[in-house]
């Protein structure tokens, strides 16, 4: 896969890709940008993909502490303890 190649994928479908998917495009624009031949048209346009890629990582990393921390606090899988017992 060209890791300079711009995504087929619009902005307004970035919410429905997998986490992973996000983080393997991402990898691959940093790639690409490292790699230093790329015209500066496309050198701002992967920048920009993978601000909002990073971005997107993010708040699903955010998410999923939450989560976790739910259900931790909710005592739901340790009634009797709390994860910072153990």
């Amino acid at each position: 896969m060209d890791p300079m190649k711009v995504s087929d994928q619009p902005n307004s479908e970035q919410g429905k890709q997998s986490f992973e998917v996000a983080i393997q495009t991402l990898e691959n624009i940093v790639l690409g940008l490292e790699d230093g031949d790329v015209e500066l048209n496309d050198l701002v346009k992967k920048y920009k993909e993978g601000v909002e890629l990073l971005k997107y990582c993010r708040a699903k990393v955010e998410s999923a502490e939450l989560t976790l921390k739910e259900l931790n606090d909710s005592k739901l899988i340790f009634p009797d303890e709390t994860l910072d017992d153990k």
